[in-house]
């Protein structure tokens, strides 16, 4: 990769995450970060060309409801199909907090682990 390559990726990265609308943004910026490194200069070229369109129209393009003219290529295609992948789940807790049998979720008094020191607090308290 040359210099002005290294630097055109760039720009269109940026390009990428500042469309003007959230929703290009987050697909066009994601899509980007995906892809443009593995660009050939002539898918560069394309989309470069799919950027200069408004966002409604590539997002209408995305998800089905039009088809796109003149931009009907590898790069939409391969836009539309990274919109349509399935995606991992958001990081999370692996499991959601459960209530005790009580139907409190904190300990029970005299489990392990809860009310440690309560009776010598107790003890402190009345000297």
């Amino acid at each position: 990769m040359t210099p002005s390559d290294d630097f055109r990726k760039k720009r269109l990265l940026f390009r990428s995450w500042h469309r003007g609308t959230r929703e290009g943004d987050l697909l066009l910026g994601r899509f980007a970060e995906a892809h443009l490194d593995r660009f050939e200069p002539a898918q560069l070229d394309r989309y470069e060309m799919l950027l200069a369109c408004g966002d409604a129209e590539i997002l209408a393009w995305v998800a089905g409801r039009t088809p796109p003219p003149e931009h009907d290529h590898d790069v939409t295609r391969l836009l539309r199909a990274f919109h349509h992948a399935p995606r991992p789940a958001v990081a999370g807790p692996s499991e959601p907090l459960r209530p005790a049998a009580s139907g409190s979720t904190l300990p029970e008094k005299g489990a392990e682990g809860s009310g440690a020191g309560e009776e010598s607090m107790a003890g402190a308290r009345s000297a």
